[in-house]
């Protein structure tokens, strides 16, 4: 009787909300998949099951010209926020099952993955800590190719899950340390869970181990002027037999002034270490110790071209306004350089030439307008200009470009 009365008074505040939405896309992309079209009808359901914990959930089908359908399991959270604590003047938030964890750059990981994530909140400070499993997510929806067996099972139709790794993220952070920016320290552990495989390299000299230091700091420098600094240290080992010590750093401005109808500009400068003794991008086990960065997780950059941050400095300037009500458009210029002479994630370079770093400028152009509430519609234009001959370091100047027209309807 007292668990019927306990349990009553948990859930006496339960409430829920669900819809879904449909996502049409089609495009093109070249070089590439060519022609592109896609489908995803989704359903969602979000709801509190008291006041302290609540519940959200979304299931999509994935359909393309590649294969018909594809179930997933996007998100599938339960959140438990305890009350603040008048004597700590403290928050506690848990979060369980399909989540996104993400360290504070963007450029170590950002991925989902099946975990948990806890936060504890101060006045002085923030304490995070999270960690999951990418093993049991599909193939198709992964950004994880930190080793040659990863960038196999992509166009694998044999494979379905995503590679098997687990990672930890525990961040701090002080908020209004120094001229008002927020100080950050961060620590990310990635493992490798792989098993030698049919058709793949053997475990041993292909397994990738990845452990990454950072410390940034993010906040408004002036009113409308906010500025993020990042930089990590990497650490671990390819195989059995080379050591993994390379880094990423990156800074960024943006200025954000007041109201929907102003304009938005920002500025981007990332530089990842490469290694110019390697002969392939997947091959640091050649050298006793590769300077060469490794992600866990993609980072997007440009609409066309999208190397892995890896041996790769880009420089991004992008404005963004509302012409219209409801509308938003936003022009991107990117200017892609390799850090080092050695190779990249993508195909094309001119093997003989590791004098030049230069790699080319890429013009993005996207446009968002949110006709009703319920009816979006988006396009994206990318034109990617290689760099060849004596001007950069690819073989061919042939241009890579890809557009899209995306239509989203929820009810």
């Amino acid at each position: 009787m007292l668990f019927i009365l306990f349990a009553g008074s948990i859930f006496a505040e339960v409430s829920f909300d669900y819809g879904g939405e449909v996502r049409t896309l089609i495009g093109w992309e070249d070089p590439g998949d060519g022609f592109l079209l896609e489908g995803e009808p989704a359903v969602w359901v979000v709801g509190d099951l008291s006041s302290h914990i609540s519940l959200e959930a979304r299931l999509r089908i994935l359909s393309t010209l590649d294969r018909s359908f594809l179930f997933d399991l996007e998100r599938g959270v339960v959140s438990v926020k305890l009350p603040q604590y008048p004597t700590l003047d403290s928050q506690f938030l848990f979060k369980g099952g399909r989540i996104v964890l993400s360290d504070f750059s963007g450029f170590i990981l950002d991925h989902r993955l099946d975990g948990a994530y806890a936060q504890w909140e101060f006045p002085f400070t923030r304490i995070e800590l999270g960690g999951g499993f990418t093993g049991w997510l599909p193939r198709e929806t992964a950004d994880i190719k930190l080793s040659l067996s990863d960038a196999l099972d992509e166009d694998d139709e044999d494979v379905q899950y995503a590679p098997p790794r687990l990672v930890e993220v525990a961040t701090l952070t002080v908020p209004a340390l120094l001229f008002s920016q927020d100080i950050i320290l961060s620590i990310v552990l990635q493992q490798d869970l792989r098993q030698n495989e049919p058709e793949r390299p053997p475990a041993r000299s292909d397994r990738v181990y990845t452990y990454y230091t950072g410390l940034g700091s993010t906040g408004y420098w002036a009113r409308e002027l906010y500025c993020s600094v990042f930089g990590y240290l990497e650490w671990g080992t390819v195989g059995q037999d080379t050591r993994l010590f390379s880094g990423i750093y990156g800074i960024s401005a943006a200025w954000k002034p007041q109201g929907e109808q102003k304009g938005k500009g920002e500025f981007r400068l990332v530089s990842s270490s490469g290694d110019d003794r390697i002969s392939s991008f997947y091959s640091s086990s050649e050298v006793k110790e590769s300077n060469l960065f490794l992600p866990v997780s993609l980072q997007k950059t440009g609409i066309a071209f999208s190397p892995i941050v890896s041996n790769i400095t880009f420089l991004e300037v992008r404005y963004g306004f509302s012409p219209l009500a409801r509308v938003w458009t936003e022009a991107g210029m990117f200017f892609f350089f390799r850090t080092t002479g050695g190779p990249i994630s993508e195909s094309g370079l001119d093997t003989e030439d590791r004098a030049d770093r230069f790699l080319g400028p890429e013009l993005d152009l996207q446009t968002e307008w949110q006709i009703y509430s319920d009816l979006r519609i988006q396009a994206g234009l990318g034109l990617f200009i290689p760099a060849s001959g004596r001007y950069g370091a690819f073989a061919d100047h042939a241009p890579y470009s890809k557009g899209t027209l995306e239509v989203c309807v929820s009810f």
